[in-house]
């Protein structure tokens, strides 16, 4: 197997950071966020950059250190 065969990165992530989620939009519309401890966020699509291969995630939600998201639509 050759350096080609072996993929490319999808998306670059710094120390400590994960994703939490990921969906595609057929369509221009909202993200609805939801959190363990029920909170809930709908963020325009328009808000996320648009980015190729291996580019930065973006933080969507600045989360209490427990809380974590647990749904996305």
């Amino acid at each position: 197997m050759g350096l080609a065969a072996a993929g490319v990165m999808g998306i670059k992530l710094g120390v400590g950071d994960f994703v939490a989620g990921a969906v595609l939009l057929p369509q221009p519309g909202d993200v609805f966020l939801v959190t363990d401890c029920g909170k809930a966020k709908r963020v325009p699509a328009d808000h996320f950059p648009r980015q190729g291969r291996y580019g930065l995630g973006v933080q969507v939600w600045k989360l209490m250190p427990k809380e974590s998201i647990v749904g996305l639509a």
